[in-house]
């Protein structure tokens, strides 16, 4: 395929080496956000740059162009159509393209061009989070961190999803995705041997199907050992740590590494008081607390034998960053046959209640469904089900979604004859007896030890759903918080409205009722202190293996020396003159 227009663009602006001043959002992660201090920030790019960049896209396109003209073979082929379709935009009818809230970018319309690119995968519960990663190593062999952002191809700093790829995927389609990924890395299939060593992390949505997660993790080290290098520990007689399912624990503890290397982490670790975090995703939730570590021991003792089919380390006291945590996960299992269950009537406890959002509102509705209640008193009754294939995790063809994707119930509203404000008591007391359920937070509750590590931590990090005013019912990113303010908000709000429905913003009552109420029977403190933050467990995880996020230009590999520093630099001065010129003229 020609591409004469961009090409010669790429050419004439190359041979410039400087140019007008081209400001652009920086545009980074959320942990690219934390390091500039949760600012937004501009950056100049050099013509240089911009040239280098256009090259990239126009050799991309060549060379797809290529392969294809070329033929490929049948797995190939197959790969490249599943990757295209996994990779596609679905059209929402409410919104346009519809992006999952953990999404960020397209997919890439380029190859990494340095050996020594790949990938690093966060399998979650809603499909792949996939970055483009390299590992950094000087002429030496030695790490020498991160590369500048104006080295790598724009946008590949960001992640990108890839939804629907889930434990229920069959390892013939997950196969094909990772030869799809493959053909963006340098010399197609035979890249793997020059590989960065990446990893594949899977979290709760394997944890809540173990037997299949076992047949798709043999599927991938079977895949890797036929492409070594792609990922590390894989197969090939490895302890496969780089391809395998985390346990909540230590997925709690990346959460908790990754919000204390941000400025506001640091400011809470430094403060010199109790704290704790708090993090919801799909399918699981996560806390972590600090305090006396004889405290810590004792709760957890408090907690006592948990089941393992699931999640083989649910709870523990691990070092994190070198301080003692107490550490626990909670995973919400719908369709449980053999849910185990202590006591009788409203003191009777069940594991598995609590967890990540999704499958926490889909255990709602089995709650509701088991305390004869064949509607839902927490949705709008202007709430509308509509079919989707989402719906499967209700056992329906057809359930309230929010404009994000989230699952919110497979019931209909209860019907308008209820008054709203009786009808938000019955949904509120009806959440209470549900979190009350919870066998794991019933221990806790029951625990001195344990309310007291939550009541004297002074101030809580609040992550991903925590960290969302449309799913707490509170604003915490803009500034501290008291608790009690928390709740107080979470009192006052209502029902999404007939227009509001209709834009899909559903969801925000009942995902509130049930994160704050689970925060109030934690223990923590009405005087306590709350505030969200930006943290991406893999940042930690990648870290771990000595990757870092991105793919390098053209011309500067990691390792490679004489690169264009000077010219940068040059023309970045320039940039910034012309910059100054105008805006003074």
């Amino acid at each position: 395929m020609a591409v004469p227009g961009v090409r010669a663009t790429a050419a004439l602006v190359s041979m410039m080496y400087a140019g007008a001043f081209l400001p652009q959002v920086a545009g980074l992660s959320a942990p690219g956000r934390l390091l500039l201090h949760e600012e937004a920030e501009d950056e100049a790019m050099s013509m240089v740059q911009l040239g280098a960049a256009l090259q990239t896209h126009a050799d991309a396109l060549g060379e797809s162009s290529s392969l294809l003209s070329r033929g490929s073979t049948v797995r190939q082929q197959r790969s490249r159509k599943l990757l295209m379709w996994v990779l596609g935009h679905h059209r929402d009818g409410l919104a346009g393209d519809r992006r999952e809230e953990a999404g960020t970018t397209d997919p890439p319309a380029y190859n990494a061009t340095c050996n020594g690119s790949g990938y690093f995968i966060d399998w979650g519960s809603s499909g792949m989070k996939v970055y483009r990663v390299h590992r950094r190593r000087a002429p030496d062999g030695s790490s020498t961190g991160e590369l500048p952002l104006e080295d790598l191809v724009k946008g590949s700093f960001e992640d990108y999803k890839l939804s629907g790829v889930n434990a229920e995927s069959s390892p013939a389609a997950v196969q094909a995705i990772l030869d799809g990924l493959l053909q963006h890395l340098p010399g197609g299939a035979t890249a793997a041997a020059d590989g960065p060593d990446g990893a594949a992390l899977a979290t709760a949505g394997m944890r809540l199907e173990p037997e299949r997660a076992d047949r798709l993790w043999a599927s991938v080290q079977t895949w890797s050992q036929a492409h070594p290098g792609f990922f590390g520990r894989c197969g090939h007689g490895t302890d496969d740590a780089d391809c395998r399912t985390l346990a909540g624990a230590e997925e709690a503890a990346y959460e908790l590494r990754s919000a204390l290397r941000s400025r506001l982490g640091v400011e809470l670790e430094q403060g010199g008081r109790p704290f704790g975090f708090a993090s919801a995703g799909g399918a699981s939730l996560q806390v972590g607390v600090r305090g006396p570590e004889a405290e810590l021991h004792r709760c957890r003792r408090d907690l006592g034998a948990l089941d393992t089919h699931f999640d083989p380390w649910r709870a523990d006291v691990a070092q994190v960053n070198g301080v003692p945590t107490l550490l626990v996960s909670f995973l919400s299992v719908t369709d449980l046959r053999n849910r185990t269950c202590e006591g009788a009537g409203r003191a009777r406890e069940c594991d598995y209640d609590v967890g990540g959002l999704d499958q926490m509102r889909a255990r709602f509705d089995e709650f509701l469904l088991e305390q004869g209640n064949d509607t839902n008193p927490c949705l709008s009754p202007y709430a509308r089900r509509r079919p989707d294939e989402k719906c499967s995790i209700f056992d329906s063809a057809s359930c309230v979604l929010d404009r994000f994707g989230g699952k919110i119930s497979g019931l209909e509203p209860t019907d308008g004859s209820l008054a709203a404000a009786d009808r938000r008591a019955e949904c509120r007391r009806l959440v209470s007896g549900f979190i009350h359920q919870d066998l794991v937070l019933g221990r806790w509750s029951s625990s001195p030890a344990c309310l007291g590590l939550a009541g004297n931590a002074s101030r809580w990090a609040l992550l991903s759903s925590f960290a969302r005013e449309t799913q707490l019912g509170a604003d915490v990113g803009h500034g501290w918080e008291a608790f009690g303010d928390v709740l107080q908000a979470a009192t006052r709000l209502d029902f999404a409205t007939k227009e509001a429905a209709e834009r899909g913003e559903e969801g925000v009552f009942l995902s509130s009722a049930l994160l704050v109420d689970f925060l109030d029977v934690l223990g923590l403190s009405p005087t306590a202190e709350l505030r969200g933050m930006s943290a991406e467990w893999a940042d930690e995880a990648m870290r771990d293996r000595g990757l870092v996020r991105g793919w390098a230009l053209p011309g500067r590999c990691p390792g490679e020396s004489g690169s264009a520093s000077a010219p940068r630099c040059w023309a970045a001065a320039f940039a910034a003159m012309l910059s100054w010129f105008f805006l003074a003229g």
